[in-house]
């Protein structure tokens, strides 16, 4: 088991690097790409931007939605028919775990965004989430929002994201073993060997 965590800004260049890195990691030990997506198609802005992600993968990854039951995802995958992809020690990107914590957060009423037993069930539901990945033999690369340097959102939602994905990125970072900032589409490692943290 590996975890990989890639953070960094909105249209930083996070998921590009964490395509690149999928094939390398592909090229030197084998197995296949899985793509574990949790995006929504709210608007017609995000259907294009899902459609860009698509058009960017090769045909070689197969591709998992999943925008609400991850931890279930986590732990089988993909359909029965396709268990056979999954026999040669997958590689799997999960865009975004952000994006996750986003879904769950809208479909609560605003007025429970900042109750604590709701923030506490999203932060179980987290730690469960990446005990499954800690679980299974597979390399974990998991795409996250960095959202701990802009100011303090001014809604309950706003607030109630950015308290819960950094709570998350700090789970998951916790357990990687490579950690990678993305500032400008430039790639810094924060984490692992040859880290900038020396």
């Amino acid at each position: 088991m590996k975890i990989i965590l890639i953070t960094g800004g909105v249209r930083s260049g996070k998921s590009a690097f964490a395509e690149k890195l999928a094939e390398q990691k592909k090229q030197e030990q084998g197995g296949t790409l899985v793509y574990l997506a949790t995006g929504q198609a709210w608007d017609e802005e995000m259907q294009n931007r899902i459609h860009l992600h698509r058009e960017r993968r090769e045909s070689n990854w197969t591709t998992v939605e999943e925008p609400y039951e991850l931890q279930v995802a986590i732990q089988a995958m993909v359909p029965a028919d396709k268990q056979e992809a999954l026999s040669e020690s997958p590689i799997i990107l999960l865009d975004t775990f952000s994006g996750w914590i986003a879904n769950l957060l809208m479909q609560m009423p605003e007025d429970q965004l900042s109750n604590r037993a709701i923030r506490q069930a999203c932060q179980q539901q987290i730690i469960s989430c990446v005990s499954a990945m800690r679980s299974l033999d597979r390399t974990w690369i998991v795409v996250s929002d960095e959202v701990g340097l802009g100011g303090v959102a001014m809604s309950k939602l706003g607030r109630a994201f950015q308290d819960i994905t950094g709570f998350a990125n700090q789970i998951v970072a916790q357990y990687a073993e490579e950690v990678y900032l993305l500032v400008a589409g430039i790639p810094m490692k924060i984490k692992g060997s040859e880290a900038n943290d020396k």
